[in-house]
């Protein structure tokens, strides 16, 4: 029941994918406007820790290495829910209130290949923490799946836990 429903959401999106690649990204421009942007975008020192205290939270910890085991996605996991020693954040509070907030800094997410997803969620559930976990799917790293493999790869994902899907996109279409 599910492959029907996604077979026709993505028959419908096949009528409109011809429009979405009718698109050109000039490049010289793109320079130009990040040159130009980041020159003239000054961070003031006193909001730069906050500013890359919010990127490390902006952030999933991955691990795609083709030798994992259960023990590097722990390893990834702890490193996941505490990214920054409590020595480094108290440095930065400057009363209780703001150490309690500091002292839930995290990354967005923990992501991990399918077979790594039950270990991931199950390293976060005995560090009681709601990080959700990611993983690559649909044939990662090409795409150059069947379409049945790739949802079912998904499917098979979310069953173990995962609340996020890396989608990727066969490139050669």
């Amino acid at each position: 029941k599910l492959f029907s429903k996604q077979s026709n959401v993505l028959s419908e999106l096949k009528d409109k994918e011809s429009d979405w690649l009718k698109c050109c990204v000039s490049q010289p421009n793109v320079e130009l406007r990040v040159k130009r942007l980041s020159s003239t975008f000054n961070l003031p020192d006193k909001y730069e820790a906050a500013w890359l205290l919010k990127a490390v939270t902006c952030t999933d910890l991955t691990t795609l290495a083709g030798d994992d085991t259960a023990t590097n996605v722990n390893r990834l996991c702890i490193k996941a829910v505490h990214p920054i020693s409590n020595k480094l954040l108290s440095s930065f509070a400057n009363n209780e209130k703001e150490q309690a907030i500091l002292g839930n800094i995290h990354t967005a997410a923990v992501c991990v290949y399918p077979a790594r997803v039950r270990d991931a969620v199950k390293q976060l559930k005995l560090l009681n923490s709601d990080l959700p976990v990611a993983s690559v799917a649909t044939g990662f790293p090409s795409g150059q799946y069947p379409l049945s493999t790739r949802l079912a790869e998904i499917v098979y994902c979310i069953n173990l836990g995962a609340r996020e899907i890396d989608v990727v996109i066969d490139r050669s279409l």
